[in-house]
Order: C-alpha cells, then structure tokens, then sequence
C-alpha cells in the first residue's frame, strides 16, 4: 500500500536523508530538488531496500489509474533524474542497482526514523528508538536471536548481532592515485602502495563517521584526465586527497593535498621530506591531518595508533610495498602472486619484526586456490601460520584476522571461531572490502545466502569498480542461486577482459540451471579450460561421453594429489549416479576438501542427492551452526 507522502517517515541513507512529510531530499542537509516521479520512485525503493522492485510495481505505483502513453520512456526519464540527484550512473552504481529484465534494487542500508507524534513513533518512543532497517527479515531474525542469546550465550551470539546503519553525517573520501614523479616506471610500485596503504589507514580511522572508497575503484582515475568535481560525482565522495611521491636515494618528497569535491576547494595540503624508513611515519602524519581537514575527531585508540608508527628497514618497507603492488594488481596471475611472495619473504628477511609481510603472505596463501587448486589445503596452513605470526606482532591488523576466519572455515571446520575472526576483522576496518568478500564465502558456507548477497553488496558499495571484487560477486551469486544476476554481472567482466575463464564458466553454470542449455553450451566453449565446468553442463546436458571424459581427467586429478573429489561428487550428480556422486562426497569429507566445507550447503550440482541418507549424514557431521 502506498505510503502518504504527507505524513510518511524519514529515510536516512549514507549523505542522504528523504523527509516525506516535507517532500524534501537532502545531502548532509542540503536541499536537492527532485520532481513528484523521481520522489515516488526513490520512496518505493527506500521502503524495500535489498528485494528486487519490478518495473511493473513501478508503473503500478507512478501511474496507478493506468493512465501513461509511453511507460518505458517515462520510468526511464524519472529514473534518469534520480540518479542525476543521487549523482550516480547506471554502469557504476552506488544507491540504485539496475536488474537486467526486472527492475531495480536499492543497495545500501536505510534506518527509518518516524515523525514525532505519530503512532509509530510513540511506539517506538514507548520501548527505545530503532535505528535498523525496519524489513520483515530483521523481525524474524530478532525473535531468532533471542532464543539463540538463551541457548548460546553471549559468546555464541557474538558472530551474527546486528550492526546499525551509519550514521547520515558520514563523510566519504577517495584517496586518487599518488603520482609517481620520477620517470623510471620501475618505483611505481612506491606511490601505488601509498596510495593503498593511506587508504587503509584512513579507512581505519573513525569508519562510522569517515567512509573511504577502495582503492581499486579511485585507481580508475590514475590517468587524471576527468576534473575533482566529476571524479567526486562518480564516486559519491565528498572529499579527494591526492598526491605524488618523488625519490633520490634514500629520501622522499611527499606532497599531500585534500580538495572538497563540490566547489574544488584546498582544504589542506603539505609537503614531506623523510627517509625511506619513514613513510608509515608520514603517512600516519597525513592521516592525522585529513582527519582534521573533514572534521573527523578521533578515537583515544584511533589517535594512539597514529601516534606509534614506527620507522621500518628501509629495504623491508621497499619490498613489502612491491609485494603489496603485485599481490592486489587487477591483472593477477600464478606469475605476479609468485613474485609477491617473493617480495614479502625478502621484507621479512630485513625486518623480522614488520608485521605486514607476513599479513601479506597470509593472504597471498588465501589467494592461491585463485589460481591453482592443487596444494590447496597447505596453501590454508600457511596462511593460518603467517597470520598468527602477523597478529603476534600487530595485533591490529584486519587483513590477518580475515585469513584466520578464512582458514576456520576452509580447514577447521570451526564456524564459531570463523565468525568471532570475521567480526574482528570489521571491528578493526569496517572498509576491508577483500574482508567482506571472504565473509560471503563464509556466510554460504554456513547456509546464509542472501545475507552473503547482502554483503558482497555492500562490498561493491565501497569499491563499485575494483574488478577482483567483481569476480568474487559472481561466484557469491552463483551459489545463492542468483542465476539471471549472475549472467549479468558475468557480462560486465567479460566486456573488460573476454577471455576470463571463471566468468564464462559462470555463466555457462548459471545458464544451465535456468534451463538454457544451448547457452550454457555456448559458454562452455569459452571455459574449456574447467574441468569441472565441463563434466557438469556435459552432463546437464545429456552428452555423457563428453562428460564421462572430463570426469576421467578430474579422477587423474585426484590421485595425482588435486581436490577434485567434491567436482566429481556433482558431476555424477548431474549425471543420474548418485551412488557414485555420494561415494565421490564422502572422499571429499574425508580428505577434508575446502571445496566441500565452503559450498555443500549451497551449491545447486548436490540437489539431486540432498534427500539421500547418506548425504544427510555429511551435513551432520560438519556440524554446521543451527
């Protein structure tokens, strides 16, 4: 039922307040004009934040007597000036996500505050102001959070609580590309690990009240040829800081300057001539100072962290920020992972002390099943073991605790201990968006899909063009069964790099559970190179010989060491054995296969035999929270 404008609540989302009962939209408490569609649209899509919108309910709510002549054109020109308010786009969105063939889907979290003196709010008044998004999924969730608070405990409630939304006053920055001013391309990987490295900093600082776009979204303006006041539209950011680094021997000259994206105004800026040594000192001196600029006051922990930088070897600093540039590059590969850590052993090697190397290979081990699934279950050994060894030294670092709750998960089996890793790893960097990645493949591991969607979302709201993240979300979307979505997100990698193996199999998996076997077919010619793709959709696709000859080099695989057990357990699936497929599980569970403890809840090649004994024995020994 439509809400009355007149007397309606006021939704409150990022920079963005929507006041009903004034008709008015506001960014951080400035009026923007928006016309009686564009307000109706926006209301509609606060109101079911997260769930799909279709552009018939649309239709039914812009226009309820009927009465349009050109709908398409119309929805499309409404929608249009939304996003000219929110200053969005389509291709890049922050708010507003287009739905290819349905509709739209409001993205970020909204709190709901009613009017004074309504019912509601006397209500609300009458027990404590809400400040959660107010959906019927949240109610369910409390009444099932009470009962797991008096059968767990505290301790076991710890993982799932509930956050809040930010509050309406956050202030969100972008930190540019520093620029590297010497011409030898070699020390690039000096200004982009700065940049990466103020980010994180930053992004640490006061996350309730400072909002920090990744880095891998503000790198797509290295080349400088768009102007402050449009890269700060097409990031929603309020304030950039950009800046370059030049290098003679031993010392550094760092320039730093903060511009208020809206009228392009210097806020702060500041020249820095230091040792090598001494960059995490400037750069916790910079951080200081883009606090102050944005008007950010500081946590006693916050300030204290600044204040105890510490100087590193200066060729333990150089190595680690090389293996930083190549670990996080967009263009990933077996060959730049090895080459990380490369670097990252010769940083340790100069300063045993430094804690981000081993950080780093903490995640360059998480990283490696990416690239290679043989030694996959060693690869999570190590990262374990090197970020314990991180967070011995550091006990702060958010990208450590990530690996940890990784490799519970993975490995252990201990989805308790994998929550409490995940919940300390935003406790320290909320922003950590490789974090929110790696706590979707945990959320499904658990059998939570839409809240791994949810956050795979809100990952993307921080770092709307970071392409790694792109391809984690299609992965997320797959195994929640968000197929049509899926294809379509598949579609925008393929557009940037076509010959993306994992992104045609997506699509070519995602096309043959909807049915659409001649594209799935068609994909596949593009993801030859996937085995287990390949003995899948064959088989989906009633061509068994080609099935049967993919499933003889996946069981090649397997006893020459590989994890392929868990693929064969759902090709034969598909294929109508399901004696074998759940002979295959129980190889799989018995090896210990990650791919098994992270997908079995969820993956849609295991629905022939969900209902089989045995496969129901599986589910309950890997004990999975209730």
């Amino acid at each position: 039922m439509d809400c009355e404008v007149s007397r309606g609540p006021t939704f409150r989302f990022g920079m963005f307040e929507l006041d009903l009962r004034a008709r008015q939209l506001r960014k951080n408490g400035h009026k923007i004009r928006l016309q009686d569609h564009p307000l109706k649209i926006l209301t509609y899509l606060l109101e079911r934040a997260g769930e799909i919108v279709t552009r018939q309910e649309l239709q039914a709510r812009l226009w309820p007597d009927g009465t349009v002549v050109d709908f398409e054109n119309g929805l499309n020109a409404a929608m249009g000036k939304l996003r000219r308010a929110l200053c969005e786009s389509a291709d890049r969105p922050r708010y507003i996500e287009t739905i290819p063939r349905q509709g739209y889907r409001f993205l970020l979290d909204v709190e709901v505050v009613e009017p004074q003196g309504s019912a509601a709010a006397a209500d609300s008044e009458s027990l404590r102001p809400s400040r959660f998004r107010l959906r019927p999924w949240i109610i369910a969730a409390g009444i099932t959070a009470a009962l797991l608070l008096l059968t767990m405990g505290f301790e076991g409630w710890r993982a799932i609580r509930f956050r809040p939304a930010p509050p309406a006053s956050t202030c969100t920055l972008a930190v540019l590309p520093f620029l590297y001013l010497d011409p030898d391309p070699e020390g690039q990987y000096l200004a982009d690990g700065m940049t990466e490295e103020l980010t994180t900093q930053l992004a640490r600082l006061e996350p309730r009240s400072l909002a920090v776009i990744a880095r891998t979204s503000a790198v797509a303006y290295k080349s400088g040829t768009k102007s402050i006041a449009q890269i700060g539209r097409e990031l929603g950011a309020d304030h950039l800081l950009e800046g370059s680094v030049r290098r003679s021997g031993d010392r550094l000259r760092i320039t730093a300057q903060l511009i208020r994206a809206s009228d392009q105004t210097h806020v702060w800026a500041a020249n820095y001539e230091r040792s090598f040594g001494d960059v995490l000192v400037v750069e916790a001196e910079i951080a200081r100072a883009v606090a102050d600029g944005v008007h950010v006051v500081l946590s006693p922990v916050a300030d204290d962290r600044l204040r105890h930088a510490r100087t590193v070897a200066p060729d333990a600093l150089e190595a680690c920020l090389r293996g930083r540039y190549l670990l996080w590059s967009q263009e990933r590969t077996p060959d730049t992972l090895a080459k990380a850590q490369t670097h990252f052993q010769e940083a340790i090697a100069a300063d045993p002390a430094y804690a981000a190397p081993y950080a780093g290979l903490a995640e360059y081990y998480a990283l490696l099943p990416d690239t290679a699934r043989t030694g996959l279950k060693a690869a999570i050994l190590q990262s374990k073991a090197y970020a314990s060894r991180a967070l011995t030294l550091d006990g702060s670092l958010a990208e450590a605790h990530m690996c940890l709750g990784f490799a519970a998960a993975a490995f252990d089996r201990n989805w308790r201990a994998a929550g409490t890793e995940f919940e300390r790893t935003f406790e320290l960097d909320p922003n950590l968006v490789r974090g929110r990645a790696f706590h979707a493949v945990y959320l499904l591991a658990i059998g939570r899909p839409e809240e791994a969607v949810a956050e795979i979302r809100r990952a993307q709201q921080v770092d709307p063009l970071g392409l790694v993240l792109r391809h984690q979300t299609t992965r997320t979307l797959l195994l929640a069964r968000h197929y049509e979505e899926t294809i379509a997100e598949a579609r925008k990698i393929l557009e940037l790099n076509p010959s993306s193996i994992s992104q045609w199999a997506a699509t070519s998996q995602a096309s043959a559970h909807l049915g659409r076997i001649q594209d799935a077919l068609d994909a596949l010619q593009k993801a030859a190179a996937s085995l287990s793709t390949r003995a899948y959709v064959y088989a989906a696709a009633g061509q068994e010989e080609k099935s049967r000859e993919a499933r003889q080099e996946l069981e090649q695989s397997f006893r020459e060491g590989g994890l392929a057990a868990y693929w064969l357990a759902g090709a034969y699936a598909a294929a109508g054995d399901k004696a074998a497929a759940l002979d295959w599980l129980e190889k799989a569970y018995q090896t210990n296969d990650p791919y098994l403890n992270l997908r079995l809840q969820q993956d849609a090649v295991l629905d022939p035999i969900r209902g089989e004994p045995r496969f129901q024995k599986i589910v309950r020994r890997m004990d999975y929270p209730r």
